[in-house]
């Protein structure tokens, strides 16, 4: 499990180190005595997919080893970095949701009030990483590089169009169950030559139903969320 070690008054320690974090980067202090806001974590470097723009289509990565991290150092960077950290990216080189104790990682991340932010291919989400994904108020990116059935099925090999649909569609389910306006699903487009011809991008921007977003929408939803962080005390 994951229990805390501090009486569970995160925002309190969250906020005394961001603003010692911030006074020692004006300082440009060299030995921080402040601990890391944002955390990056590789989970998994596995993935179930062979997309050709990946570094594994690569022939000279074929005998590259693949690793996971171990669930003893995740849990020592959970108890030692989670207690005053704002968010944790959980994205490396592979698919992060093959990640065996992945569950257990999102509930680290609701327990010490941590926000997730996560890059998957969408093609293993289900009911419960979903729900814990949304729960956490997580930015969750999913990779779809297509809006038909003939180049997603080219591009995400061997990914099939109805995975990714039926994927979409449990994410805006529970999105508007938990109804968490803190998670942040959204499509991401690797532009290459296959989908630029006849218009694809745009479509996919329309997948949700909402239109295509401005440009900026996401920097806009990274400044609101920057503006939650406690502010520098004046003195």
């Amino acid at each position: 499990g994951h229990e805390p070690k501090h009486d569970g008054n995160f925002a309190e320690l969250k906020r005394t180190n961001y603003e010692l974090n911030t006074r020692e980067r004006q300082l440009s202090v060299r030995n921080l005595r402040s601990l890391p806001i944002s955390i990056y974590l590789e989970l998994e470097q596995a993935c179930n997919l062979k997309c050709p723009q990946c570094w594994r289509a690569d022939p000279k990565q074929k005998s590259k080893e693949v690793v996971a991290m171990k669930f003893g150092l995740f849990q020592k960077a959970v108890h030692e970095l989670f207690p005053t950290a704002y968010r944790v990216v959980l994205s490396g080189l592979g698919e992060s949701l093959l990640y065996k104790h992945f569950v257990e990682v999102l509930e680290a991340c609701l327990c010490y009030q941590v926000r997730p932010i996560v890059y998957s291919n969408g093609t293993i989400l289900n009911q419960t990483n979903t729900t814990l994904l949304a729960r956490a108020g997580a930015w969750l990116g999913i990779s779809i590089d297509a809006a038909t059935k003939k180049t997603f099925e080219k591009l995400r090999a061997p990914a099939r169009w109805s995975t990714m649909q039926k994927s979409l569609a449990l994410v805006k389910k529970i999105k508007d169950e938990v109804g968490n306006p803190s998670f942040f699903p959204f499509l991401g487009v690797v532009v290459q030559k296959a989908p630029v011809g006849g218009g694809e991008q745009s479509q996919v921007a329309e997948a949700d139903g909402r239109g295509p977003p401005e440009l900026d929408e996401v920097q806009q939803e990274r400044d609101r969320r920057r503006r939650e962080r406690p502010q520098q005390r004046r003195r």
